[in-house]
């Protein structure tokens, strides 16, 4: 410590004025660099099933769709109101007792939990799917309404989503 004094001490009276802004802009400059060399952090894993989920959802559309009569080439589009969700299990235990006076019981609930160590998880008892909020198709045999009808009619037996929340538009 006794060093850098003595080196900042032994800087001339305009170096030592400006040693503030000096070791500011170095600061800026440092932040401004490490933007560069941070890695960008992986996606978490229901993310990224979730998103394989809808691909697949969508892939399978298109497959179902392209093979209506008179489609030709076509395009499937998801969005989601809701994201997936997962219930867990749980373990509830009642401890009830019984005075003179009174009688009273206690409720505790815990997950269930699998493995051992660092590979413990919780036992899922229930994945509830994304739910759909609309469906848009870009195809080539868009232009005739019976087509169009059909493509509606399969997306929203498929999905069981009204036809207002479907879109069925002509390719370029």
């Amino acid at each position: 410590m006794k060093i850098l004094q003595q080196k900042i001490e032994g800087l001339s009276g305009k170096w030592k004025q400006n040693l503030p802004i000096y070791l500011g802009l170095a600061g800026i400059l440092l932040i401004f660099a490490s933007s560069f060399f941070s890695t960008e952090s992986p996606q978490p894993v229901e993310n990224q099933t979730q998103t394989m989920q809808v691909e697949q959802l969508e892939s399978q559309l298109k497959t179902l769709i392209g093979s209506i009569e008179g489609v030709g080439q076509v395009e499937v589009m998801l969005t989601l109101d809701t994201e997936s969700e997962q219930v867990y299990a749980t373990d509830q235990t009642t401890e009830q007792t019984q005075s003179d006076q009174s009688k009273t019981a206690r409720q505790q609930s815990s997950h269930v939990i699998l493995g051992s160590g660092s590979q413990q998880q919780p036992l899922v008892e229930t994945t509830y799917m994304p739910q759909v909020r609309g469906v848009a198709v870009v195809c080539e045999g868009a232009e005739d309404i019976t087509v169009v009808s059909r493509i509606t009619n399969a997306v929203s037996v498929v999905l069981d989503l009204p036809a207002s929340r479907i879109c069925v538009t002509k390719m370029k």
